[in-house]
């Protein structure tokens, strides 16, 4: 079978992203060949990292798919749009960057309790969220500085941390 030749093109929006933001990738397909029609079928997507790349139909010669880069590292990755090949249409492929930035972050305090009263302990807890339109649970430490005692560093659990604070 003769099929007729594509070319493949990818964009993606927005871009650059942050970490756990939503991401539209497009592909369009068109035939090198004018008059030879609209292509028909199916585009997959490989995003560059561990994710497991996604098949969308394509509709008037363009597929779409939306997805966040959930990885915890920010950088650039490798996109790449492959046209499977239908009835009458050869496939075709592109690749193109995604650049992904680390999501920025909100730190909260809390002591409890709150008033707390003079020789009696009380708890500080930190929490940081991502700020939209980043999203997930944050990683890594904080550290907690009291008047001018040693800064203690802790690691976040579930985007928290906490420390007794004694008098």
């Amino acid at each position: 079978m003769n099929r007729a030749p594509t070319l493949t093109a990818l964009g993606s929006s927005p871009d650059p992203s942050v970490v756990g933001q939503p991401v539209t990738f497009t592909a369009t397909v068109t035939p090198v060949t004018a008059g030879a029609g609209t292509p028909t079928g199916t585009v997959t997507f490989d995003f560059g990292d561990a994710a497991t790349p996604l098949t969308a139909p394509l509709i008037n010669g363009t597929a779409t798919v939306t997805r966040p880069y959930t990885t915890r590292s920010s950088g650039l990755f490798t996109v790449t749009a492959a046209y499977n090949a239908s009835n009458s249409f050869a496939g075709s492929s592109t690749t193109g960057p995604h650049t992904v930035h680390r999501a920025l972050s909100a730190t909260t305090v809390v002591s409890s309790p709150d008033p707390s009263r003079p020789g009696h302990n009380a708890t500080a807890t930190a929490t940081v969220t991502a700020v939209s339109p980043g999203a997930g649970t944050p990683t890594g430490s904080v550290s907690f500085t009291i008047g001018n005692r040693t800064p203690l560093t802790l690691p976040l659990v579930n985007g928290a941390a906490s420390t007794t604070i004694t008098p």
